[in-house]
């Protein structure tokens, strides 16, 4: 199943980590189109890579698409690669950020650390917006991940 966070507590995960969770959810839905995983703010905070100033407070909606024909993930066979939109919310303490467009830019990079290509990649990284919350002393970023796999064949 998947690597969910423990209610009310804080997991450090790494971006790879995130992207398996996503993964791992995914996998199990029923229908893959508009897949809803959780709504902002329902799953418990987790901190990527640990290190970071930055918090994944939510996932929001996830869209599947595939470059080749098929079904679900278990009808894809090897030698596929598929994709997935991710939206998320992340918080940013406003002492780690130089604003708003610090903000992005931390986000931006720590993404960077996992470039198409490669067996698991991030494809396309934008940031939504991003707005200062007086509440918490936060930058809250709405971004829209593009995640890439290419799925190889397991050996049992």
């Amino acid at each position: 199943m998947g690597r969910s966070a423990e209610a009310g507590g804080e997991q450090s995960m790494t971006l790879e980590e995130f992207v398996l969770e996503v993964m791992d959810r995914l996998e199990t839905a029923q229908g893959l189109a508009g897949v809803e995983i959780c709504r902002s703010g329902t799953a418990a905070p987790r901190r990527f890579p640990p290190d970071s100033p930055l918090i994944a407070v939510g996932l929001g909606e996830m869209k599947f698409s595939q470059t080749a024909a098929g079904g679900d993930l278990g009808g894809l066979g090897t030698g596929r690669e598929a994709e997935w939109e991710v939206s998320l919310s992340i918080c940013v303490p406003a002492s780690a950020a130089d604003g708003e467009a610090g903000c992005i830019g931390l986000f931006a990079a720590a993404c960077g650390a996992f470039p198409p290509g490669g067996d698991l990649g991030i494809r396309s990284v934008s940031a939504q917006k991003a707005a200062y919350d007086a509440d918490c002393g936060c930058f809250r970023l709405e971004g829209r991940l593009v995640v890439s796999a290419y799925l190889t064949e397991v050996e049992e």
